[in-house]
């Protein structure tokens, strides 16, 4: 009566030896050849992605919640958290990974197409975990050569007055001690609080995918667009509760720094010129 457990016990033993390997981040020998690497970074509650530079090996591409890949080639996900133990996942493409502060983790994946595929923090970070939201969006090589050349440049940014205003106002108010507004950052710098808005108005989803600003075609409709902006500067505890930005912006924790209908209204022409 012994055999029959000591070869399940004996099979769990290989199956577990094997997982151990795969979460060894020394062990990469199962990524194919040539892959495209990126770094993910955890934050509560929204992720951080960041590129080599196409032009200066040195420099890092700074984006947050959506991040392209190419299709048909495999990509490396270094993956780093900031503050809490998040988990990576994305279903369609492949399993869960965690995030672990100060322990550097892996993983790997290949869109054989294109399209969008939703992406989920998988262990529980807080109030807004079921918030921490992503998409990865699978483009051809060229359309992805060209995505990320443009991630290269500043933001155009409009001569509007009262994008101008706008423009003031997120310095005033201090988003700006948060957010940066350029894409470009040294390689293994540290990044802000908050995440990149350099090219915020090219980005489908806000808040990490808590709000959809897309047509029915999939591209960015500045109505829509403006609406989320003007919601989410508003009360930004009701799109995510618990956020940083709401617990700690002195504009939310200070009443006599509110925001005034007239600066919510440049804050978003200013941000809905970043593209």
């Amino acid at each position: 009566w012994t055999i029959v457990p000591a070869i399940i016990v004996i099979a769990l033993s290989i199956l577990s030896i094997k997982t151990l390997f795969y979460a060894d981040p020394n062990w990469s020998s199962d990524v194919p050849d040539n892959p495209l690497t990126l770094n993910a970074i955890g934050h509560q509650w929204w992720f951080e992605f960041r590129y080599p530079s196409p032009n200066d090996e040195g420099n890092e591409i700074v984006t947050a919640n959506e991040v392209y890949i190419p299709v048909g080639i495999p990509v490396r996900i270094n993956l780093e958290s900031v503050d809490v133990i998040h988990s990576f996942w994305v279903p369609k493409l492949a399993g869960k990974v965690d995030m672990v502060p100060s322990n550097a983790n892996y993983m790997w994946f290949q869109a054989d197409e294109p399209g969008e595929f939703f992406g989920q923090c998988a262990e529980y970070c807080g109030t807004s975990h079921a918030n921490m939201k992503f998409k990865v969006v699978a483009v051809s090589p060229p359309e992805f050569d060209k995505w990320l050349s443009d991630q290269t440049a500043p933001a155009v940014e409009s001569g509007d007055p009262l994008a101008l205003e706008g423009a003031g106002v997120f310095k005033s108010a201090g988003c700006s001690g948060c957010h940066s507004l350029k894409t470009v950052a040294k390689s293994g710098s540290k990044g802000r609080v908050g995440p990149n808005l350099a090219h915020l108005a090219s980005r489908r989803h806000l808040a990490a995918g808590m709000m959809d600003s897309s047509d029915g075609a999939g591209n960015v409709n500045d109505a829509y667009l403006q609406e989320n902006l003007r919601k989410w500067l508003e009360d930004p505890s009701e799109i995510k509760p618990g956020n940083i930005m709401f617990s700690q912006a002195a504009v939310y924790t200070d009443p006599d720094k509110s925001l005034t209908e007239r600066q919510i209204s440049a804050l978003v022409a200013y941000l809905t010129s970043l593209k």
